[in-house]
């Protein structure tokens, strides 16, 4: 009687070990997922800003440097002749008044923008490979996403 008390706490103990490792690996899949699906809609964001400037200035804001968008010196899309600054001081027109920088923002996840004035790449990264794009690094050009 004893082994079978014994073994039946076991086995519940072992079932809510088991449900508790699941439910963590689901938790984490639909918070990477989540965090895919703002990526994509941040870079869609960030796109439609810069067709907005392209439309206004015929031209890309340029960028000699990468820049992390999002960071210090790159936090507003504006009609300035930098067009991408810290602050919206000296903006006539202000395409993105809060550029949005990677939810998780570390060196593995970041929005980095490149211009050369005629065409422009947005490089980001993605979590999980359910959004139609495989995991990993992507560019969001004016052309699409590679």
């Amino acid at each position: 009687m004893k082994k079978s008390i014994i073994f039946s706490i076991i086995i519940g103990v072992v079932t809510i070990a088991l449900s508790a490792i699941l439910l963590f690996a689901l938790v984490s899949y639909a918070q990477a997922k989540q965090r895919d699906v703002e990526r994509l809609s941040d870079i869609a964001s960030i796109r439609l800003s810069l067709e907005s400037y392209f439309f206004y200035r015929q031209s890309y804001p340029l960028a000699e440097n990468t820049l992390t968008l999002g960071e210090s010196g790159a936090r507003v899309l504006c009609s300035s002749n930098t067009g991408i600054q810290d602050v919206s001081e000296g903006c006539s027109n202000i395409f993105m008044d809060k550029i949005p920088q990677d939810p998780l923002s570390n060196e593995n996840y970041y929005y980095l923008y490149q211009s050369d004035g005629k065409d422009y790449s947005l490089i980001f990264n993605l979590e999980k490979s359910d959004s139609g794009l495989s995991y990993g690094e992507h560019t969001a050009t004016a052309s699409g996403i590679k």
